[in-house]
């Protein structure tokens, strides 16, 4: 059948709540905030005496914030397919809430340039509409799919995979992760993100990390069935440590990076070896707009905490079933403020006051918020009342994390 890329927003990720009756989330008194957790952001609304409840929308929307100003950042699909060839790729776009302009920012131009050659040398082909479906088994197959992984402050982490299949040609697998500035649509370097002496360290010890990786999979391998054995063994060959693959993650609030070694299978599929979080010496841009809004899991696991200020501290702890349970604790008060359960693993809080959220910020936030429920995922409200058990928002899937030795075929389904 013909390739389905997920369409819209991929991988959702900051916000949600319930205000009034505009949709907004805003409290007479007390705190507001954004939660990145799972795939969903919550704006939840909470009185810190616990007299009136706390309020709470959930959309499946990815938030960037800095120098004061939020951004949504999402993939756009573009097909272009005929009867006997796929073509389908998508692009990654962060816009300005306040402003509505959108910039494209990760762009893979291949599948286009394929399409486009295939139009000339086909006159006659005609596109196929967005309903109908192309061959069993098309001459040509050729996609392109991106991960949205992590944002902090104005970077992005992609995961990049890209295969053309073309009867009678050789085959193309291609995969990369790498950290995207939001404000430039430039790759963001090891040197850019932090400084040259941090990066050369980072380097070194990502590449000790490869080899000591390589060397447990193949003991791993060793216990393994032979022709199992075999294909692993032979793909571990493959692989190559390439310091411009990574991403970046947090550890203890702090940032870390993930190197990604890469190389392909006995067939030429791609696979790859995502290394160990490598932690980092925070630099400037992550002390100032990040690491405030990171959580701080105790050594078990078994809670979180976010001061919000000198008002309160979000106090996260996990549920069964994989969710997080999310409460605001006062100083002084005799009780938590319940403020309901969200998605796990919980990423960002974003804490909004006038200072963060003005008035014509706040409309466009709702207006991003609203148009949400079209992107075909679920959009929820919930609500807490005191002496009643809060809701509990509906989950959604965990974002996509990557195996330690996975396999990438085809994005297309034949």
């Amino acid at each position: 059948m013909r390739a389905r890329v997920r369409a819209g927003l991929l991988a959702a990720r900051l916000l949600a709540l319930a205000g009034c009756g505009d949709g907004s989330a805003r409290a007479t008194s007390g705190i507001e905030l954004l939660v990145a957790a799972g795939d969903s952001t919550y704006w939840i609304a909470a009185d810190t005496d616990g007299t009136a409840g706390a309020r709470m929308r959930a959309a499946p929307l990815l938030l960037a914030r800095w120098d004061g100003r939020l951004y949504e950042v999402y993939a756009a699909d573009d097909d272009r397919s005929y009867y006997d060839a796929v073509f389908t790729s998508q692009r990654v776009f962060r816009r300005d809430l306040l402003r509505g302009d959108s910039l494209a920012v990760f762009d893979d131009p291949r599948v286009g340039t394929l399409a486009d050659r295939y139009a000339v040398a086909n006159p006659y082909e005609r596109p196929l509409a967005p309903e109908e479906d192309a061959a069993e088994e098309p001459a040509t197959v050729a996609t392109s799919e991106v991960t949205l992984l992590d944002v902090f402050g104005p970077y992005l982490t992609v995961e990049h995979r890209a295969d053309v299949e073309s009867r009678g040609d050789a085959h193309e697998h291609r995969l990369r992760r790498s950290v995207v500035d939001l404000r430039t649509g430039r790759r963001a370097s090891l040197d850019e993100l932090f400084d040259a002496r941090t990066a050369a360290a980072l380097t070194a010890d990502g590449r000790r990390r490869f080899a000591a990786a390589v060397d447990s999979v193949r003991q791993l391998a060793d216990g393994e069935p032979r022709d199992a054995a075999a294909q692993a063994l032979r793909a571990l060959r493959s692989l190559r440590f390439d310091a411009t693959s990574f991403g970046l993650t947090s550890v203890d609030a702090g940032p870390a990076v993930v190197f990604v070694a890469l190389g392909s299978d006995a067939e030429g599929r791609a696979v790859s070896l995502a290394l160990a979080p490598l932690p980092a010496p925070a630099p400037l841009w992550w002390r100032r707009d990040v690491a405030r809004t990171l959580p701080r899991w105790r050594p078990d696991s078994s809670e979180a905490r976010v001061p919000l200020g000198r008002a309160a501290e979000l106090v996260a702890r996990p549920v069964a079933g994989g969710g997080t349970r999310l409460a605001l604790r006062v100083p002084g008060a005799r009780r938590a403020v319940p403020l309901g359960d969200v998605g796990a693993p919980v990423h960002q809080v974003l804490p909004l006051s006038r200072a963060v959220l003005s008035d014509s910020a706040r409309r466009a936030l709702r207006r991003a918020f609203d148009e949400s429920a079209f992107y075909g995922d679920v959009t929820t409200s919930v609500s807490w009342r005191p002496g009643v058990a809060p809701r509990v928002a509906p989950r959604v899937a965990p974002r996509v994390a990557s195996p330690s030795l996975a396999r990438h075929t085809s994005a297309a389904s034949h």
